[in-house]
């Protein structure tokens, strides 16, 4: 993915201890449109400390900074009421 299309998914690590808790990025969606889906995966016991919000918001600012992208799609997976109320802000 990235080779082809310059965009992938990044590790997610606490500063405090380096620990891997996850990893947040984009893929592509529609190319031609430039609109690439958004995603992040947080291990259950890192949910609800802000991190979710605080990766999503560096790739957000990447991929329209950096990537010129047009738009992000984000599917929900899991009914999470605090990342449906962010991602729809």
């Amino acid at each position: 993915m990235y080779r082809q299309h310059n965009i992938q998914y990044w590790p997610v690590f606490l500063l405090q201890t380096n620990e891997h808790v996850g990893c947040c990025g984009v893929r592509p969606y529609n190319i031609q449109g430039k609109t690439l889906e958004f995603g992040i995966h947080l291990k259950r016991a890192y949910w609800g400390r802000g991190i979710a919000q605080e990766a999503s918001q560096a790739v957000i600012d990447y991929s329209f900074t950096n990537l010129e992208v047009n738009s992000l799609f984000a599917g929900i997976i899991l009914k999470i009421e605090t990342l449906q109320n962010y991602l729809i802000n």
